[in-house]
């Protein structure tokens, strides 16, 4: 299941449902997809859970540029943010 993003909160995988590709917000080629551009244009969505397996159910491809055959190794975060989003 995809639920439509207002704004990316750290979520890996991110839909863009305009063309139907999966982005890996992880892999560091992603900035080159603009991520943020598709959730300002509102064509942006995440996957409940938050992973790969679940966007290819959902009928999403992959991006090229997110995706090779190595698995990036998670962001560093921030502190303080990490806590603000446990609530």
């Amino acid at each position: 299941m995809y639920y439509k993003l207002k704004r990316h909160d750290g979520q890996r995988f991110v839909g863009d449902v305009e063309n139907m590709i999966v982005h890996d917000t992880w892999h560091p080629d992603s900035e080159d997809c603009m991520v943020e551009e598709i959730v300002r244009r509102g064509a942006a969505v995440a996957f409940e859970p938050d992973d790969l397996d679940q966007a290819f159910w959902d009928g999403f491809d992959y991006c090229e540029h997110c995706f090779d055959k190595s698995d990036p190794a998670p962001p560093v975060r921030d502190a303080a943010v990490t806590a603000r989003q446990r609530g």
